[in-house]
């Protein structure tokens, strides 16, 4: 049985956020996309760096729902994190991704010349 709703699956669209972004400036675009990678790489970070924390106090073998309580602390500390401006990763991020962009579109440029 799969719930639905009129606005889709429990309101629950894996690419809203995506077709929302299609519609800022490309820099705005980058940005955006750099801090969401910026928050995977928090919550990676977080998940690693807590295990010895988490094993010791929630025995994810003997506490049901242990794993539900570790990615609970990661998180809760991976918003507090993004809240307080993150790690400072996205500015760089977004750079390289619009160096990235301008190279790519250059690289198109220069492909299109050559087979004219």
């Amino acid at each position: 049985m799969q719930l639905t709703t009129a606005t889709g699956n429990l309101g629950l669209d894996p690419y809203a956020e995506m077709r929302q972004l299609e519609h800022l400036p490309k820099s705005e675009q980058t940005t955006k996309v750099a801090a969401q990678f910026e928050s995977i790489l928090v919550k990676q970070f977080l998940t690693e760096a807590m295990k010895p924390l988490t094993e010791s106090c929630f025995n994810s073998d003997n506490v049901p729902g242990g794993n539900i309580y570790d990615s609970m602390i990661v998180d809760s500390m991976a918003r507090g994190i993004e809240n307080g401006g993150g790690l400072g990763l996205t500015k760089a991020i977004s750079l390289q991704l619009q160096g990235y962009a301008r190279k790519g579109a250059n690289t198109t440029a220069q492909h299109a010349d050559d087979n004219a």
